[in-house]
This record gives structure tokens, C-alpha cells and sequence, in this order.
């Protein structure tokens, strides 16, 4: 109830006649104040609305708006124990109760189930003898179940029209409704001659309240396409929908993104209720997940839907929204919408799976804060979480890492380099290894060398090499001898053989 659980109504007495004394006379502030209450309702749910439109249809419209969660069913298989108080309990979460046993718990539970109006259908095997179902059609009745699960119906050897008419009577004759479930539901549509089926061509003729189990509906042992619905499920709901036929849908989601695209397809295909779980149903102590869906408000249900495909996905268009179901299991809601500023969100309460993938575009993220970016590339531990090198942009100079390195880094990380390129576990971040230098040339000599390094460096290495090819040629010497060095040149002696 919106926007909390309201007390119920008094019931207001009719007056007879003008001036009767017995009858409930409106005034206008009772007028204002139930105007008010619908305004603040249509304001919460977003809802656009003509005012040119009366009270009457105003209240109208919002009597349309359902929750957009095909009502659940519960499908139960075995004992359930004999806490009466707890296997309510857990029922009571559902709109509609099937079960396969009764006990001695059933009439407390279903007199529970009664009082929530919640309906309750006792599960019988269809296939049996026509005697043995009215027998069971009996102790059903007596412990408080309000229909029959039929299930299997039509589809035992030796199945024909007039068996199928005599359990629905059954059925009916006991005060119960029918939910059938089969194999072959389209062939109780049928109404042409067939020598061993129906030979007296005669159509179903279905009791009030009749409901069918589509089965599987949306997923089953895999996904249905878009295409599968259309062809097969679409004409099969149209052709009961003109019955006065409810229909409930059964699937066996896996997980929470079929469950998803399960209920959306029930939304749009405008189910009566739907089941998720395994098809044959489970026990009381291992019920089928319940996934998480939004609460949406929509006009959603119908007994016509209207739907059409586009490619690898089905849509129907609702009073102001529209609901879409896709192959890849995606599925898209739209409706009535509020302002996420008009909602006080707690601290950290968003987890990062209700952001869609890929969802948050570079131009949203240039307005973050980059220290946090740049601190969670320095801080994590993930060693795959890298920049890629081609990503680095280059400098005016054509170089691709910034100009002004570190020193220190450069010792650490690109001399090292160097090195352990030529020589395999070389570790010296100080020195290029000579073995790192493949040639070094007069050419790659270039400007003024310091005094300090050639006698340190150059003349030290000149001396100290034994090849006799290693030497500094003649004219060299004359031409330091020209530029007034010749006293340090007769200071040095020199081999005769040069």
C-alpha cells in the first residue's frame, strides 16, 4: 500500500430518499481533503496527468498501476512438516500455492492461505484412473484446497476428449477451479475430427477460473528466443486469453539474469502469475531463489498484449512507458520516473555491480578527481593493472616518456636496462657495462673533454693496451708538437719500431 499500510474503510451508508436521516451526506472539505490525497500520490509515483480529468478517472488511472512483479507461485513437493505456524509463513510469501501432499496440517494452512486470499491447488497425477482422480479430487476438497493442479492432463495413452471433459467436470462438481498442465496445450484448443482422439469433433469445454500452466515459459532447460515466443507462445496466450483462460508461466531460472528476463517476459506477455524454479517444484526447506527486481509501477497487466518484434527482441508499449526483452537475456523498463535529487542516499551504499558495465564515459570521468586515479595506479598490487606503453603520448621532441626524468630513476631503471639487454642478470644500476657499449667511435667523441678525464680516463688507457695497433698515429703527434707541446712530446719516449 503507498505510501503505508492504510486502516480499512468505514463503510459510508446510501441515503434512500432526500433528507434521509440514516444516510452519510459528504461535505467539501471530505471532497478536498480525498482530491489532496490522489494529487500527493500521482506527485510520488511521477504521474503526469490531465487536469482537465475528473476525480473519478484520476482514481481510475492510479487503480491501474501494479507493482511491475508478475505475482509468484510456490511449488512445493513432499510433507511439509507439522509447524502449521511456520509452513504458513513461508506460503503466505506467494500469490498462489501449489502442493503435491496434504497432511494433517492442510485444513490450518489452508484456512491461513483463505484469509489472505491466497489461492491453493492440490496436485494430481492426470494420467491415472478417472475413479482414482475423483477419489483424490475428494480428499483435496475436504482438507481446504480451493482448485486442482492437473497435472500431466491429456497426455497418458489413450487420452481423448471425452476423458478430458469428464476430469474438468470432476473437478467442477467439487466446488474446485482447474489449473491443467501438459505437453501439448494447443491440442486442447482443438475441436477437429480425430478417429481415436476426438471422434465426435467436439470442443473443451473449459470450467470458470480455468488457468494453464505454459510450460516452459521464457527459459526452460535454455533460453527462448524472441523469435520462439512469437511463433509458438504468442498465438497459444492469444487463443486462451479468448477463453476467460488465466495463465501462469513456468521456468526454471539459473540464475538472476534469466530470472530477469523471465519476469520481463511475463510483464510483457501480461501473465496471471509466474513460477521460477524447477519445474517439478521443490520442498519446503529449499525454495526457489528469490532474486532481486525493482519496484516499478506500471499499467501492465492485460489479457491482449499487444507486442511486437524488432530483430532479437520483443516490446510492448504500456501507458506512459514501454517494456523490452532481448536474446542476450537483457531486458529494458521504462515508466514513471523520479529525480534521483529527491532521494537522500546513505554513504557508501551503492555497489559498484549497480553500475553497468561500460556505462560511465571518459567525459564523465575527465571531471573526477584524477589524484584518485593517479593513487589507485601508484597503490594497487594488481600487477596487471598497467598503462600500455603505446598509450604514452609523445613530446614535442619525439621522445615517448617525459623529459625530466630522475636521475635516480634513470639508475635504477633505465641503466639497469641497459645492462641486463647484454648481459643476462646484470643488476648494476651505476655504470653502463662495457659489454653493453657495442662501438664507440672518434665520431661519438664530440666537444671539450675535460682535462681531469683525459688524464684519469684516456691517457691511462692508451698505456695500458696490448696491441700494438692501438696507438696515436705520427702526424697527430707533429701536429701537437706544431701547437707548442713539444716539450711534453720529448718527455715521452717512443717506440723505435714507430
Amino acid at each position: 500500500m503507498f505510501p503505508e499500510e492504510y486502516t480499512p474503510f468505514t463503510l459510508k451508508h446510501d441515503a434512500s430518499y432526500d433528507g434521509d436521516p440514516a444516510g452519510d451526506y459528504i461535505l467539501a472539505e471530505h471532497i478536498n481533503a480525498l482530491q489532496e490525497a490522489a494529487k500527493r500520490i500521482e506527485q510520488a509515483i511521477g504521474l503526469e496527468v490531465d487536469p482537465r480529468t475528473t476525480l473519478t478517472e484520476r482514481l481510475r488511472e492510479l487503480e491501474r498501476l501494479k507493482p511491475m512483479r508478475v505475482p509468484n507461485v510456490g511449488v512445493f513437493t513432499g510433507t511439509l512438516g507439522s509447524n502449521t505456524s511456520s509452513i504458513l509463513s513461508v506460503l503466505s510469501s506467494y500469490a498462489l500455492v501449489i502442493l503435491n501432499e496434504h497432511g494433517s496440517y492442510l485444513p490450518e494452512v489452508a484456512i491461513g492461505l483463505a484469509e489472505k486470499k491466497i489461492p491453493l491447488y492440490g496436485q494430481i497425477d492426470a494420467q491415472q484412473a478417472l475413479a482414482v482422480i475423483q477419489t483424490e479430487i475428494q480428499e483435496w476438497a475436504a482438507a481446504g484446497a480451493t482448485g486442482i493442479y492437473l497435472k500431466g492432463f491429456s497426455d497418458g495413452v489413450g487420452a481423448n476428449r471425452n476423458n478430458e471433459q469428464a476430469l474438468l467436470d470432476s473437478v467442477t462438481q467439487a466446488g474446485l477451479t482447474v489449473l491443467l498442465s501438459g505437453s501439448n496445450p494447443a491440442r486442447w484448443l482443438q475441436n477437429n475430427f480425430d478417429a481415436s482422439y476426438n471422434p465426435d469433433a467436439i470442443a473443451l469445454n473449459f470450467p470458470p477460473q480455468t488457468a494453464v500452466q505454459l510450460r516452459p515459459f521464457g527459459y526452460g532447460s535454455a533460453k527462448q528466443s524472441a523469435a520462439e515466443l512469437m511463433a509458438y507462445t504468442l498465438p497459444l496466450l492469444q487463443a486462451f486469453r479468448q477463453r476467460g483462460i488465466q495463465l501462469i508461466g513456468m521456468a526454471d531460472a539459473p540464475n538472476e539474469k534469466a530470472y530477469q528476463y523471465v519476469q520481463a517476459a511475463g510483464l510483457l506477455f501480461g501473465l496471471d502469475y509466474l513460477y521460477t524454479g524447477p519445474l517439478d517444484g521443490t520442498s519446503l526447506g529449499s525454495r526457489t531463489p528469490y532474486y532481486s527486481w525493482p519496484s516499478y509501477l506500471g499499467a501492465w497487466q492485460t489479457t491482449d498484449p499487444l507486442i511486437f518484434q524488432d530483430g532479437a527482441s520483443l516490446y510492448r508499449d504500456i501507458p506512459n512507458g514501454r517494456i523490452r526483452i532481448q536474446d542476450d537475456l537483457s531486458i529494458r523498463i521504462d515508466g514513471y520516473t523520479l529525480d534521483s535529487s529527491l532521494l537522500s542516499w546513505s554513504e557508501k551504499s551503492i555497489p559498484g555491480s549497480a553500475i553497468a558495465d561500460e556505462s560511465i564515459t571518459p567525459a564523465k570521468l575527465t571531471t573526477y578527481d584524477i589524484a584518485k586515479i593517479v593513487e589507485l595506479l601508484n597503490t594497487t598490487t594488481d600487477e596487471n593493472l598497467k598503462i600500455d606503453s603505446v598509450k604514452i603520448a609523445a613530446d614535442p621532441d619525439g621522445a615517448g616518456l617525459p623529459i625530466n626524468i630522475p636521475s635516480s630513476n634513470m639508475k635504477q631503471n633505465v641503466v639497469q636496462a641497459i645492462n641486463e639487454r647484454v648481459l643476462f642478470g646484470a643488476v648494476s644500476n651505476t655504470q653502463i657495462n662495457d659489454a653493453a657499449i657495442e662501438s664507440l667511435s672518434a665520431s661519438k667523441l664530440t666537444g671539450t673533454i675535460p682535462m681531469a678525464n683525459i688524464e684519469g680516463f684516456v691517457i691511462p688507457a692508451i698505456n695500458k693496451t696490448a696491441s700494438l695497433t692501438n696507438f696515436i698515429n705520427v702526424p697527430l703527434l707533429k701536429a701537437i708538437q706544431q701547437n707548442g707541446f713539444a716539450d711534453e712530446l720529448h718527455q715521452c719516449p717512443v717506440a723505435e719500431s714507430h
